[in-house]
Order: structure tokens, then sequence, then C-alpha cells
């Protein structure tokens, strides 16, 4: 009889024991598929705001390029008209293709918060304000270069508090 006792609990503890590794296995299983689904939420969020955050960075650098053309045709020291009209017009013509290529818009409008997206069609308003002042400024008119720069620098804390949301975005996920 003391033969089947022995039977009895060497069976017990192994289904005890397997039972304990089942239930580990299951929360491992459970943690990995946690940690799976973070991964996902921050490659699938997180390369959109990389993306917007470089084309942003781009375009401020784009746009301060026209700016400076601009600024120093309000200024005019140390070089002629034709200078700074020719140095305007390839700042100008390198923006125009920046803007017709499709990366900007896609960064743009494949942000899934309405918060980013509203700040970033703010940013580009202004920018297209900016730019519409240095294109009409073609004749270098003074008081309109000088428009367009007060507008443009108005743009970079806008730039700078939008990096920091995105920035925030990404370290939320």
């Amino acid at each position: 009889m003391e033969g089947w006792l022995y039977g009895i609990f060497t069976l017990a503890g192994v289904l005890a024991g397997g039972l304990f590794t089942y239930l580990g296995m299951r929360k491992q299983l459970k943690q990995q598929s946690e940690l799976d689904s973070r991964h996902w939420k921050r490659e699938v969020r997180g390369k959109p705001l990389l993306k917007l955050r470089d084309e942003l960075a781009y375009m401020a650098a784009m746009q301060n390029e026209v700016v400076d053309a601009a600024h120093s045709a309000y200024e005019g020291v140390g070089v002629t008209t034709e200078q700074t009209k020719d140095r305007l017009d390839k700042a100008l013509s390198r923006w125009d293709t920046y803007m017709a290529n499709k990366n900007p818009l896609q960064s743009w409008y494949i942000q899934y918060n309405v918060e980013l997206f509203n700040k970033v069609s703010e940013i580009k308003t202004d920018y297209r304000r900016a730019y519409e002042n240095v294109w009409k400024s073609g004749e270098l008119k003074v008081a309109e270069l000088e428009e367009a720069t007060r507008d443009s620098n108005k743009i970079w804390p806008k730039v700078i508090e939008l990096q920091e949301l995105i920035n925030k975005r990404l370290e939320e996920l």
C-alpha cells in the first residue's frame, strides 16, 4: 500500500509542477505579447513622428535661407541688388522644389494626432504667407521684405514648440 501512496504523491507533484509551469509560461507569453505590442506601437507611431520632426527641421532650414536672402535684400549692405535678387531667386526656387516634393506633405498627412496636424498646418500657412510676401518682393520693395522677415521670425517659436511636442509624444511611446 505504501507504494501506491508514493505513486499518488509523485503524480500530484508532477501535476502541480506542470500546472505551475503552464501558468508561468502563460504569464511569460502575455508579457512577451505586451512587449511586442509596445514595440509595434513605437514603430508604427514613432516613425511618422520622427519623419515629421525631420521634415519640419528641413522646412525651417529652407525657409531660413529664403528669409536670410530677403533680409540681406532689405538691408542692402555689402551686396548689389542683382546679387541679392539672384540669391533670393535661388532660395525661392529651392523652396518651390522642396514643396513640390511629396515627402513633406506625406509626413504631415500620416499623423494620427489632430493637435500635431493642426500645428503643422498653422506653420505651413505662416510659411506660405511669409513666402508670398518674399515672392511679391521680387522688385525688392523694402516694406514687403521687412514684413516677410518679420512674419518668418514669428514662425521660429512655433517650430520649436512643435518640435518639443513631437519629442514628448515620442517619449510617451
